[in-house]
């Protein structure tokens, strides 16, 4: 990344191409990539971030001095990264089915237990030094699952015990999320920045956590969850935009 950031600097634009290759007798063989495809690899999907993604701003240095020795010690009692990964994935899905038989406090507690091991297997991965791209992709994968199960649970729920058509909700909640998902790691496979906003993974996960403790206020919350993830959807997208638009006028 520093050598981009220096590409950057000596030629005055956004955007840097990256070659990959050797050269062999009078044939030259190599790859070229753009500098956005490396930093989608090794920054949006990297599991070493793992805490940041989950806490920016405000939280980020809290969380860190707290993760950072947990994790170190479950590494040296031989827990691996992909191991919390599995962990998590089990728990949400145990989440998913106890939210949609209404046992929605103790779906609470589930979604706890989910997002502990999602916090500390980057912790895991740094301290053990295995932070690879293929930890990164599963890491990256079950976190969309988990949002699956979680809301999915949630849908099951409300079609239990409200019927019509409010089982949309949480889906409409999920395809906004995804697009959130979607905007940032196109953004960034582009060489844009899409970070911020104001409804992200944990915001997410928090304020549906609220409504799974008081279930009178389970269907506003979702309300509210679908407002702001869409304004954080439209946040992102002008984020870019804006960018993108500078790019065209300064090539």
């Amino acid at each position: 990344m520093n050598a981009m950031k220096a590409g950057r600097a000596f030629t005055g634009k956004s955007k840097v191409g990256v070659f990959n290759g050797y050269y062999h007798g009078s044939h030259d063989y190599g790859q070229a990539g753009q500098e956005a495809k490396q930093a989608e690899l090794t920054e949006h999907f990297s599991r070493t971030a793992k805490a940041h993604l989950m806490f920016d701003g405000n939280f980020r240095t809290g969380v860190d001095r707290i993760v950072r020795p947990v994790g170190r010690g479950l590494d040296r009692v031989g827990v691996s990264a992909n191991a919390l990964t599995c962990v998590g994935l089990a728990m949400s899905v145990a989440c998913c089915i106890l939210i949609g038989n209404g046992r929605l406090q103790l779906g609470l507690a589930f979604l706890i237990l989910t997002a502990v091991p999602d916090l500390l297997d980057g912790a895991v991965a740094s301290a053990a030094g295995t932070s690879s791209k293929r930890g990164a992709f599963f890491d990256s994968t079950a976190d969309r699952v988990t949002d699956g199960l979680l809301l999915c649970g949630v849908a099951w729920h409300l079609a239990a015990t409200e019927g019509g058509t409010i089982m949309v909700l949480p889906m409409a909640v999920l395809s906004v999320s995804a697009l959130i998902s979607y905007e940032r790691a196109k953004a960034e496979l582009l060489g844009f920045d899409a970070k911020g906003g104001l409804m992200e993974r944990a915001e997410r996960m928090v304020v549906l956590g609220f409504g799974l403790c008081f279930e009178a206020l389970l269907i506003p919350v979702l309300w509210i969850m679908l407002g702001l993830t869409s304004l954080t959807a439209a946040q992102r997208f002008f984020k870019v935009w804006r960018q993108a638009s500078d790019e065209v006028v300064n090539p």
